[in-house]
């Protein structure tokens, strides 16, 4: 229940910080939709990280190998913008839930979508 609560309040930090100082213009009337994303995302990924927590023999291993994991997933879902990102990485990005939980973000915070 303290992840929602974080990713919540982190989501609303990163659109304040966007308001306030780099000129973002969300669409107000998709925030509902958006914050039942980042609801269903969260869900998903703590999801995974059981998953990863059964096959694992402790939660040391689990922190290193998820953490390990996460650079390389945010990566191949385009949660880095690389220019030239290789064929094969985008394709592997889409089988992976991180890539439509942020394209979903990214065009529901969109204006005028």
């Amino acid at each position: 229940m303290s992840a929602l609560w974080i990713v919540l309040l982190t989501g609303a930090l990163v659109v304040a910080v966007g308001v306030a100082f780099f000129d973002l213009r969300p669409d107000w009337a998709a925030v509902p939709a958006a914050v039942g994303v980042l609801l269903l995302g969260t869900a998903t990924m703590a999801a995974c990280g059981i998953v990863l927590s059964s096959v694992l023999p402790s939660s040391k291993a689990v922190s290193a190998v998820a953490l390990g994991l996460l650079l390389p997933l945010s990566f191949f879902s385009d949660i880095f913008v690389v220019v030239g990102l290789p064929h094969w990485m985008a394709a592997v990005g889409s089988l992976l839930p991180l890539k439509h939980i942020a394209n979903l973000l990214t065009t529901l915070m969109e204006p005028g979508m």
